[in-house]
């Protein structure tokens, strides 16, 4: 497990892509939780893990997102993924705006070649997340 400060997890390899795109997300396999340009080193940001034993925590407290497009930045973003040992994988999100240039939240199978030539979609939005209520 690749932990990556711009707000995703791989497997098998890791990433240093900082720009989201469909074709960078299903490259590998990962778990994007704001996989967009993250600055974790501004404003006392960090990226942190940690070992629950049912379970792990990555957590991406503070971090600021940067517009690669504008410069501009929205700083103090907290989201959290959590990987249970049952293969639940949770996400949440305290307080993250998404970049006006895009950012991406998914799984992939890490399959982009083999789905390209399928012509089958591998991540499916099945609820969207505007009709969630605030907690």
């Amino acid at each position: 497990m690749f932990v990556g400060s711009n707000g995703y997890i791989t497997f098998e390899a890791a990433d240093m892509n900082y720009l989201p795109s469909e074709q960078s997300h299903r490259s590998k396999k990962r778990i994007s939780v704001m996989f967009t340009d993250v600055d974790p080193t501004e404003s006392g940001g960090e990226v942190q893990f940690a070992d629950l034993n049912s379970a792990v925590a990555v957590t991406w407290r503070n971090v600021t997102l940067r517009q690669p497009d504008d410069h501009s930045k929205i700083p103090n973003q907290t989201f959290q993924t959590i990987l249970f040992k049952d293969g639940t994988i949770w996400m949440g999100f305290e307080s993250a705006l998404q970049p006006e240039s895009g950012a991406i939240i998914g799984l992939s199978s890490g399959a982009a070649e083999r789905t390209q030539q399928q012509g089958k979609p591998r991540i499916q939005v099945t609820r969207n997340l505007d009709s969630i209520q605030e907690c």
